[in-house]
Parts: C-alpha cells; structure tokens; sequence
C-alpha cells in the first residue's frame, strides 16, 4: 500500500513520534489511574476551562492580511484572495470563529494541528480545511527535509498531501521536531490524581453519614413512636420548599443541628483547589483564568490582560501565523497575515482613556486611529497628527555664514 508513497521520493525518512509508539514500549505501563486520552482530560473542569478559554479568545480574535510598504508601515490588503478566507469564512461549511476553535482544540490537545489549502488552477487560494487529527497517519520527510502527509480519506485509504498543501501547526515539537505531541503524555499521572480526588469525594458525599441535626427526648420512646416522629418531621422540614420552617415539637422534644461541615470536607476542598494550580502549570494558563482568584496580583485589568497574553496565548498566536505566512504567502512576500490583538490587550475604560490622551498629545496617533479602536467612522479633518508646541524645536532666524554686518550709516562702503 505504501510503495506507492516511498516512490514519491528519492530518499524518505520516517519519523514515528514517540506519543505513536504502543504503551509500555520502553518502560512498562504506566499507573492505570493516569489519565491517558483527550476525552478523560475533559471531564476535568480545571482542563474543560483551559481548552474553552484557549478556544474562545483565539475564535475572537480577527486574523487580517496586511500588505507592508517596506518603508515601516502597512495597510490592509483588501484586495487579496486570502483577506476574506482567513477573516470571515475559512471554507464554506466554517466561520472563523468555528474554523479557530477546531484548530484551538486540536493544538490543545493533541499539540499540533493540520488544515489542507486548496488553490485554484491560477494559484489563488480558495479554500482552508481542517484535518482530523487522528486522519494524518504519517509524515514523511525527504533528504532535503521536505515534508509530506500521509492522510486517510473517508475510505480509509491513504492520500499524500504536499507540504505546500498543507499547514502543519505545532505547540508542542517532539524531539525531533517534525510533529507535534500531547501534553497529555506527560501531564497523565498528575490529573489522574486529580481525578481520583474527585471520585474519592464524590464516594465521600455518597457514603457519608452527614445528618443536619438529631432530636432528643426525655426518657424512653419506643420504635414506633421513632418512626413515626421521623416520618413526620422529614415531611415538614426536609427540602428547599421548607427551608426555614419554624419546628414545633410535643412531648418536650428538643432539635440540636450539627455542624454543616468539618475537616474531611475542609481537606477535599483544599484538595480540589490545589488541582488547579496544577493544571495551570501543565497548560500554560494563569490560574485566575481557570477559577483560582486567589492568585490574582495585577493593579489593573490592562496589567492582567498583558501577562495573560504574553504567558498564556502569545506562543499559540505566533504559532498559526508563522506557519500561515510561510504557506499561503511565502517567505519575502509583501502580504503577511496578524492577529488584531488590541480589543484583548485593551484595560478598562479610565486607564485606556489615559494611555489614547498620552500618545494624542505627543503625536504618536491620529485621532481617526483612536476612534477606529472606539469602532467609530473616521472624519477627514482628524488624520493628521497632533503637534505639541512645547515639544518642537526652537527656530531661530537663517544665517549666511562669513557674511559682513551692514555698514554704519554714513560710512563708505567697505571702509
């Protein structure tokens, strides 16, 4: 089956990642608490947090091609093939937002992510189409390191895909640095604890005896007296819709609640909380975003979104568009495409009032700039920058130098 392929090229290398090798290939297997596939990893809130996170800040962010000058600056290519692809409708069963988060899920997961660019027979790029990852059964590299993909169609059987045809995204490089791998592999036994936390909490609460109080009698009753006291007192008191009730109680029956909780349910909280800071170093997110507020040390919201970015999102962002540029456009291009970052690095409403105020007034932007941040129209009057007087240079009268002053009035010339 495979001949076929091998005949594509001179000399092919394989590389078989080591997430692809059967368990137990080196070492043995691994503790059977672990938490070995994508879908056990989500049953953990703290890992469905980060994975919705990742996906919802990336599908929000608009990805434009821009057409650089050369001279430092750029403009929007409006005009380009690729604008409204990678902005508005990847192919045509996707927006954006759906296409960004499938690629989110699978760079999460899996640590790399494949989409196929399908051209027109001019060369224009028509279409970009994510790939399934467990789809990508092989990658192929040649003597010159020129990859190829080995992907199975709906059939089943095996299609070589170009690397010019092909994104390969990378968040996490195996050792060799031609796939990606998950972080899943590594971070196993660490929310395989984390999930034996929440079944052992989960059997706690199930088999507790946790009664709200008892009822206590002088003297001695007896067992039908018991139940049917209890039967009675359940029927008035028990539930949310008698929350609150007043108790009356004959024969000088006296109510004593018990604790609500005690230091069993304080050692599973603190358990629980604790898997958060764990999941937040084996996913790269903070771990405010994931719930711990306790962690929160930022003045401001500008402050926060910053470290998140830079910390959290930044790697994944680079990511996508490097590989983007590359294919779609080339290396040396004059378009290239970037995520707008600036609604997610924006603070709140004072301090961004301040930071537009302080580069108005020192002519960093125009005022049809910050209104484009506000999302208003931009007038024509407001395109050019301000200049602050106090700031300009000092002008002094021209001077011509070697030059003579005027002659006293009444004297010969050149006396």
């Amino acid at each position: 089956m495979f001949q076929f392929v091998r005949s594509l090229f001179n000399r092919t290398t394989r590389w078989y990642p080591l997430s692809s090798l059967p368990e137990a290939f080196f070492f043995g297997r691994s503790s059977r608490s672990a938490v070995a596939t994508p879908e056990e990893a989500l049953s953990l809130s703290p890992v469905f947090a980060a994975l919705r996170w990742y996906q919802t800040t990336l599908s929000s962010l608009p990805l434009v091609v821009y057409r650089d000058d050369w001279q430092g600056g750029r403009e929007k290519a409006l005009t380009h093939p690729a604008f409204k692809l990678l902005q508005f409708r990847p192919n045509p069963a996707q927006t954006r937002n759906t296409f960004l988060q499938v690629l989110a899920r699978d760079l999460f997961l899996h640590g790399e992510a494949f989409c196929q660019l399908r051209w027109t027979g001019t060369g224009a790029l028509y279409g970009v189409y994510p790939v399934k990852h467990s789809c990508v059964t092989e990658v192929i590299v040649d003597d010159e390191w020129e990859k190829a993909f080995v992907v199975r169609d709906s059939n089943g059987e095996p299609e070589v895909y170009s690397d010019a045809d092909m994104l390969h995204i990378v968040a996490l490089p195996d050792c060799d640095g031609i796939r990606g791998e998950s972080f899943l592999r590594y971070a196993g036994e660490a929310l395989g604890l984390h999930r034996q936390v929440l079944e052992s909490a989960t059997a706690y609460y199930r088999n507790a005896a946790k009664p709200s109080g008892y009822l206590r009698y002088a003297g001695k009753i007896t067992p039908e007296t018991t139940n049917t006291i209890r039967e009675n007192f359940k029927k008035q008191f028990s539930g949310t819709a008698n929350q609150g009730e007043i108790p009356l109680l004959s024969e000088g029956g006296e109510f004593t609640p018990l604790s609500g909780s005690n230091a069993e349910d304080a050692q599973i909280i603190e358990a629980l909380g604790a898997s958060v800071g764990d999941v937040s170093r084996w996913t790269g997110i903070s771990s405010i975003i994931l719930g711990d507020y306790s962690a929160a040390k930022y003045a401001s919201l500008a402050a926060e979104n910053q470290a998140v970015y830079q910390k959290s999102l930044r790697w994944m962002l680079e990511a996508i568009e490097t590989e983007v540029n590359n294919k779609i456009f080339g290396v040396g291009s004059d378009f290239f495409a970037e995520f707008d970052t600036r609604e997610l690095l924006r603070g709140d409403p004072v301090t961004q009032s301040q930071i537009d105020n302080a580069y108005l007034t020192s002519g960093v932007v125009t005022r049809n700039e910050v209104r484009e941040g506000l999302k208003l129209n931009p007038l024509e009057e407001l395109n050019q920058p301000l200049a602050p007087l106090n700031q300009g240079a000092a002008t002094l009268p021209p001077t011509v130098p070697n030059q003579l002053p005027p002659p006293a009035p009444g004297a010969a010339p050149n006396e």
